[in-house]
């Protein structure tokens, strides 16, 4: 028989099957004396893996793509509470900013979900390299299979171009920053639906 998680316990993992297991997610691993590096991860904690103990006490790192997603309790620091999915995108930051690379592949990684609506989901996604940290904005519409990336407003008008003017008056500047984006969707949202967001 398996044992009851601790009441700390309180994070889940939705596997490719549909099914939810509770479990804890580890928000800093090198404080557990888990060694990322051993496993060759070097990306961040919650983006590129997750490092999740179940209720048997067994410890499994978990990639993009083995799994739907998970949801961590909002911590202050090291890991953004929230939902994360599996997702294919163009996570390289060469990629994002100074243009296409022919024939680059998309990589699978976590995105965090920050909006959901019926019309619009919103997520972001951390990175970095040797040239500094990274946060990018990816956008999704009902019907949509691929995640965009929202690098500039060039590309938020773009993509917005069936609510003309929207970006603007959101404030939209240069690049993305998380208050603007998430006032994006949510006008757009509302926009679509006609119903004002909550």
């Amino acid at each position: 028989m398996m044992m009851s998680m601790p009441a700390w316990a309180q994070d889940k993992i939705i596997t490719n099957n549909g099914d939810t297991l509770d479990c804890r997610i580890s928000v800093k691993p090198w404080k557990e004396k888990i060694s990322i590096r051993k496993y060759g991860m070097r990306e961040q904690n919650g983006y590129a893996y997750a490092v999740v103990f179940f209720p048997n006490d067994s410890m499994r790192i978990i990639r993009p793509g083995e799994i739907k997603g998970f949801f961590v309790q909002q911590h202050k620091r090291y890991l953004n509470g929230g939902y994360y999915e599996s997702a294919s995108f163009h996570s390289n930051i060469h990629v994002l900013f100074r243009g296409s690379i022919p024939n680059a592949r998309p990589k699978t990684r976590f995105l965090r979900r920050i909006y959901s609506g019926n019309e619009i989901s919103l997520y972001d996604f951390h990175d970095e390299d040797i040239e500094g940290y990274w946060v990018t904005y990816h956008v999704k519409k009902k019907g949509e299979e691929k995640y965009t990336h929202i690098a500039n407003k060039k590309q938020a008008t773009q993509y917005f171009s069936d609510a003309p003017g929207l970006p603007d008056s959101v404030g939209f500047k240069r690049r993305p920053v998380y208050k603007t984006m998430l006032a994006l969707v949510k006008a757009y949202e509302q926009l679509k639906s006609g119903q004002a967001d909550p």
